[in-house]
């Protein structure tokens, strides 16, 4: 196989308030952890007001090889993204939350598919919290010790890839010739959700393969942005964004499409420990499946409840169901509370308190 030369890579990372919490961590991961040369920094704000701006220019400052541009409103997911696409000039893009925190070599774990097959327009990484199989439980990591932890796994995963339908957009690698091809983000979708489905749709469509790196992983604190919405509003975004998905592509959306997500992705490993037992490739899927096991459990949940929801929402819960449902809050409390970092917990208690305020407000009389 020839090897290509590295690529030039631009990395967009897209800010909105969260300066403390994930904004600056996440960048100094990127500096820190990301080879100087190798790439370009562009750094896009949606009018945050909590001193980002001030932050990004005095780093920019600094960094030449950081480019900003502060937008005056929120342009939402898709907008700002776009904005730094257009400003990129890498052969290669990466869209980068700003809830993220990189490991050292996440580069060029990442962009080595696009050696293996050029046929592959999207790489994702594995990550600690994701709406798909990208999604793996990597016991007792957190904040502090992700990068160690990370490093072990991706030792043991070395050279290891999958193909998938979606991706989720916490971390993608596009090649340029992707966009060129399919266009920018789609802006309809507004502050968010549904965009990166549709985006790795038309990519699908116009004949590119989307893959994840199982040697790249990348830590996700998880939607800090969105998690601020009350419960309420989120739930009109993601049924607004849904219908404009399926108006748009003709087709619905569902959480039983990443169970059976998993469910391949899970039989594949299977496969591998059939036609290799008692090797090394083999003990590497068990370790793939384990994994993914207990994620594997919450989607069924989510699939079962919002079944049920959609037949009779006045009918009781299963047993099954309801005991499911109390084994994923228990293992979340222990990987967020009992193991997690003291921002971590904050987080966790942060979003439990939004749960029970949003409930008790259901029975409050409105004015």
């Amino acid at each position: 196989m020839t090897v290509n030369p590295a690529p030039k890579v631009s990395i967009v990372v897209l800010t909105y308030n969260g300066l403390k919490e994930v904004t600056r961590p996440c960048l100094e991961s990127v500096l820190r952890n990301t080879p100087a040369g190798q790439y370009e920094l562009i750094v896009v704000d949606n009018a945050s007001a909590d001193g980002t701006p001030n932050y990004l220019a005095s780093l920019a400052a600094t960094h030449p090889h950081i480019r900003l541009q502060l937008n005056s409103v929120n342009k939402g997911y898709a907008g700002g993204n776009n904005d730094g696409i257009k400003l990129a000039t890498g052969d290669v893009v990466i869209l980068l939350n700003n809830d993220t925190l990189l490991p050292p070599g996440w580069l060029p774990a990442l962009l080595r598919l696009f050696n293996v097959d050029r046929r592959i327009g999207l790489v994702g990484p594995v990550t600690n919290s994701a709406g798909n199989e990208q999604r793996i439980e990597l016991d007792g990591m957190n904040e502090a010790n992700y990068e160690a932890v990370a490093r072990q796994y991706a030792e043991r995963q070395k050279g290891v890839w999958f193909t998938t339908d979606r991706l989720g957009f916490f971390c993608v690698a596009i090649q340029r010739r992707v966009i060129d091809r399919i266009g920018h983000l789609d802006e309809d979708f507004g502050l968010g959700m549904f965009e990166d489905d549709d985006f790795c749709l038309r990519a699908r469509q116009a004949g590119f393969v989307l893959a994840v790196a199982e040697d790249c992983f990348v830590y996700h604190k998880g939607s800090v942005s969105f998690g601020k919405l009350a419960s309420q509003k989120y739930r009109d975004l993601f049924n607004h964004n849904l219908g404009l998905y399926a108006a748009k592509h003709g087709t619905t959306w569902s959480m039983a499409e990443i169970a059976l997500a998993y469910w391949e992705k899970l039989g594949k490993d299977l496969d591998v420990m059939r036609r290799r037992p008692n090797t090394p490739m083999a003990e590497a899927a068990l370790e793939r499946i384990a994994v993914r096991w207990e994620n594997l459990r919450h989607v069924l949940v989510q699939v079962h409840g919002a079944g049920l929801s959609a037949s009779e929402p006045s009918l009781k819960a299963p047993p099954i169901l309801l005991r499911s449902r109390r084994q994923t809050r228990w293992f979340n409390f222990r990987r967020q509370v009992v193991r997690g970092t003291w921002p971590e917990r904050v987080r966790y208690l942060r979003y439990v308190g939004r749960q029970l305020f949003a409930r008790i407000g259901r029975f409050l009389p409105r004015r």
